[in-house]
Formats: C-alpha cells, structure tokens, sequence
C-alpha cells in the first residue's frame, strides 16, 4: 500500500478526543448550523479520510515520527487510496493555518468544526482524532511573562474537569505536559 507523508506542526501541541464530553453545539452538524454547506461536506469518503487521521494520531501518540528543521512532526501513514480532494482535507488538518483546533476545556472550534463534525460521525468512538490546542498555538513566538502564563495556570484547572480528557493516551500526556510548561514558563518562549 502506498504511504502518504504528512507535516504535522507542533506535534506537542495535539491531543485527541473522540467526541466524548463535547457540547451538542458542537456535535451538531455545522451546515444546518450556519444554514449553507460547504464544499467539503459533500465529500463521501469521510470514513477513508478518518481512518487517516485516526493513523495520524496513534503514530504520533507512540512518537512514530521524524522531526524536520522547521519542528514539524513528518509523519507516514498508509495511504488507503485517498483521492486529491480527500487528501487535502487531511493535509488541511495539520496545516499551521488551516489544522483543526480546540481545547479539551472548551467548546469553542476556531478553526475546522465541519471537518472535526464529519470525522467524528465517520469514527468509531473508541477512536480518537487528534487537535490541535488553540491556547498552545497562539503561544508560539511570543515573549513570555507571568502575564502570559496565567491563562495556562486557568486552562490546567480547567482541564481537571473536562473529564473526558483522557491525560493516560501518551499523546494526550504530551499535550498535558506542554500545557504545564506553559503554565510555568516566565521568560522563555514555549518550545513546539
């Protein structure tokens, strides 16, 4: 089988939920939502394109990947003959300007919320797809100060009772980990 190579940003800033604990606001389907549809939701092949994601996400919860120089996480997965517009959908997902992002503590999509709600519809719910945090994204390149950590502090209170986390799948303890470090961080930039 082929393999398709993907450049995940920030590779420690991911964690993966299967939709346990999200809000039906967030569950529901984002086209009657907003009252149009998009492009990308008359795509069937949801179920190929999730099952890549589901790859993504185990491969990088066991560290299965090589780092670039630019901090991105180059990932290869079996590719199960995704066509163009499938596969730009998933490369969209981990793209530094377009991945799919949420807190595990919020219920707040800034980006990807069509794409998140199909895929979770095409997995199975012991399955996890990963996100990227919205918080720790916005932490890259930043000068750090006590002022900028203080949301981190909140977020890790916050994260204690989203009991949906679950902070033992090694991914997610790597996103827990960065989270901590930005919380304690005062001077230094956030490491991706």
């Amino acid at each position: 089988m082929p393999k398709l190579t993907l450049a995940v940003s920030s590779p420690n800033f991911w964690w993966r939920t299967n939709g346990t604990g999200l809000t039906d606001d967030v569950l529901y389907d984002p086209d009657r939502l907003a009252g149009r549809i998009q492009w990308y939701s008359y795509i069937p092949w949801w179920n190929e394109v999730a099952s890549v994601l589901v790859d993504v996400g185990d491969r990088l919860a066991a560290g299965h990947y090589q780092l670039d120089g630019d901090g991105h996480a180059m990932v290869r997965v079996e590719d199960p003959g995704l066509n163009n517009v499938s596969e730009a959908v998933v490369r969209s997902w981990f793209d530094d300007h377009e991945a799919v992002t949420l807190d595990p503590w919020s219920q707040d999509i800034p980006s990807g919320r069509r794409r998140l709600w199909w895929s979770l519809h095409a997995t199975p719910t012991t399955s996890g797809l990963p996100v990227r945090s919205h918080a720790l994204a916005n932490s890259i390149n930043r000068r750090w100060s006590s002022e900028l950590a203080q949301p981190y502090t909140e977020h890790l209170n916050q994260l204690r009772q989203a009991k949906h986390f679950n902070a033992q799948d090694p991914l997610n303890a790597r996103f827990l980990a960065a989270l901590w470090t930005a919380a304690a961080t005062s001077t230094q930039p956030l490491p991706a």
